[in-house]
């Protein structure tokens, strides 16, 4: 099935709106453990996009 919505976000605002807030309402018991950790890879990969492999499923091709 085709794309319906494209959604772009510069990845700085990425970082502070969405990914590091996701870290700090993950919860901090063990059955959050997985979930909290997919967000510290966004968090990685918002600061360092080579850090993301593939990164063009993440980014877009001028990595901002």
């Amino acid at each position: 099935m085709p794309v319906a919505v494209w959604r772009s976000m510069d990845r700085q605002m990425h970082l502070t709106e969405v990914a590091r807030p996701g870290v700090a309402i993950s919860g901090h018991s063990h059955s959050s453990d997985m979930n909290r950790e997919g967000w510290h890879v966004l968090v990685a990969a918002d600061q360092d996009p080579a850090t993301y492999t593939p990164t063009d499923e993440l980014f877009t091709t001028d990595r901002l």
